[in-house]
């Protein structure tokens, strides 16, 4: 799938109709500086450009709460802290609750709150 077309399916599947979906891609695209790569397929981008793809994808249905285990895993520090920024950002834009998980010490700048978990037993559960 193109980039367009991976922003597209979330909304394809939760039967948003088409000048509606136009729109919000658009709108997300615009917003994460990622028009220039609409007909590209992920795979031949960079890893701080396919990150906000995915940023992109998960927020196409403006949930109420998005799920990021390590979105910065695989990155270099630059590209990290531009993909913080940007979650940011978008979460404020759409009124969005992040949860992150993440071994980087920078992403609790870009955090309200911050939970540390340390060694867990199924028996604290």
């Amino acid at each position: 799938l193109t980039v367009k077309e991976n922003i597209e399916f979330p909304m394809i599947i939760a039967k948003v109709e088409k000048d509606i979906i136009d729109k919000r891609v658009e709108e997300l695209v615009e917003m994460l500086e990622i028009e220039r790569y609409l007909n590209q397929k992920p795979s031949y981008l960079s890893g701080g450009e396919q990150q906000r793809v995915a940023i992109a994808v998960a927020l196409a249905n403006n949930p109420r709460i998005v799920l990021a285990d390590e979105p910065t895993g695989n990155l270099d520090v630059e590209n990290s802290l531009m993909v913080y920024e940007l979650l940011s950002q978008m979460c404020i834009a759409y009124n969005t609750t992040l949860i992150t998980v993440s071994h980087d010490p920078e992403a609790v700048k870009y955090a309200d709150r911050e939970i540390i978990l340390t060694k867990i037993k199924s028996k604290d559960l």
